[in-house]
């Protein structure tokens, strides 16, 4: 995971976090309030893989778990109905 406190990461955050607004203003007209994200990463360091879970700034640790905690309910629904639904092949 990368760390919000170290400028690159906050560099990191900050920069997501414009992109994701801007593109979804434009394609929604909606606006971002909380968001969290969870990346796999190769570094161009050492080529070790990693992953990154990444949040507003303002956002509170307990909005980030929420978050992630409804993802991962959503996709687990998801996996649920694919594996149960016939195979009409």
């Amino acid at each position: 995971m990368t760390d919000e406190s170290d400028p690159k990461g906050a560099e990191i955050v900050r920069e997501l976090e414009s992109a994701l607004s801007e593109i979804i203003a434009r394609l929604d007209g909606a606006m971002v309030t909380k968001w969290v994200t969870v990346v796999e990463v190769i570094s161009g360091e050492d080529g070790q893989r990693g992953r990154w879970t990444l949040a507003a700034e303002e956002s509170p640790l307990w909005e980030t778990v929420d978050l992630l905690r409804y993802a991962s309910l959503i996709e687990e629904a998801k996996l649920t109905e694919a594996a149960t639904r016939p195979d009409t092949e």
